[in-house]
């Protein structure tokens, strides 16, 4: 299962990157930096909280 998510995630930022150009996405980022920031901490607290420790 996580080696199908990790492909899915693969195909998908590569579509992504086809798809727009490099102006699009400097104005994504600049409008989504937040967003992105706030599910990388939660990543981090989920997995700390599932395995309790901050090495994987």
């Amino acid at each position: 299962m996580a080696a199908l998510v990790f492909w899915g995630a693969i195909i998908l930022i590569v579509i992504f990157l086809n798809l727009t150009t490099r102006d699009q996405r400097r104005e994504m980022w600049s409008s989504f930096w937040v967003i992105i920031v706030l599910l990388g901490a939660c990543g981090f607290v989920w997995q700390f909280l599932r395995q309790g420790t901050l090495s994987s």
